[in-house]
């Protein structure tokens, strides 16, 4: 089998579905915190992030506990099957989209370029990618129409601050978001 460099064709969320990959055209293996991050990765990642992938690494620091029995989110108040432990061990859990909402905040859709007078004629790679513009075609944009480039650039930034101070106001995650333990004082704490 070749040797890989990470999410691949096969399994990354730009290309393919992680999800439904099965491992099966590369040498990557998931993540033990798979349900939450959907990263697939060499080994020697995980022999670097002390056996997870560096987003999880960062993230938590530790490999997450998953439960597989029917219970109610304490979020959504949803009736579930898998669910998550929170990493500071406290017992509280809840479903792996709440959970997500809370450490791994969706990052803010970019403005579309298009809107602004981009024209995305071209024919590489990324430009068949629904809602990615290729760096070529926003370069040519930025010389060809510098004023309707710098208003975009503008507005996407600002919607950019507008999304960072929101996310400053959210509770911090480390801490349970029912009794507030926290994740450092965990009795299995492995952040290191």
């Amino acid at each position: 089998m070749d040797p890989c460099s990470g999410n691949c064709v096969h399994g990354d969320e730009m290309y393919g579905d992680p999800l439904s990959y099965d491992g099966s055209k590369c040498g990557c293996i998931k993540c033990p915190n798979f349900p939450v991050c959907s990263m697939w990765a060499p080994p020697w990642v995980f022999d670097i992030y002390h056996g997870r992938c560096g987003n999880c690494s960062g993230n938590f620091r530790k490999n997450l506990i998953f439960t597989t029995d029917i219970f109610t989110c304490v979020i959504c108040l949803e009736e579930t099957i898998l669910g998550v432990c929170h990493p500071a061990e406290c017992g509280h859990r809840c479903c792996i989209g709440c959970f997500k909402e809370q450490w791994i905040p969706k990052e803010p859709d970019n403005i579309d370029p298009q809107t602004f007078g981009m024209n995305r004629e071209c024919t590489c790679q990324w430009c068949s990618l629904p809602g990615i513009p290729c760096q070529g075609s926003i370069n040519r944009w930025e010389l060809n129409d510098p004023v309707a480039f710098r208003r975009w650039l503008d507005v996407n930034d600002a919607h950019t601050n507008e999304w960072a101070e929101g996310l400053k106001m959210r509770p911090d995650p480390a801490a349970c978001f029912l009794c507030r333990a926290n994740v450092a004082d965990a009795p299995s704490n492995d952040w290191n």
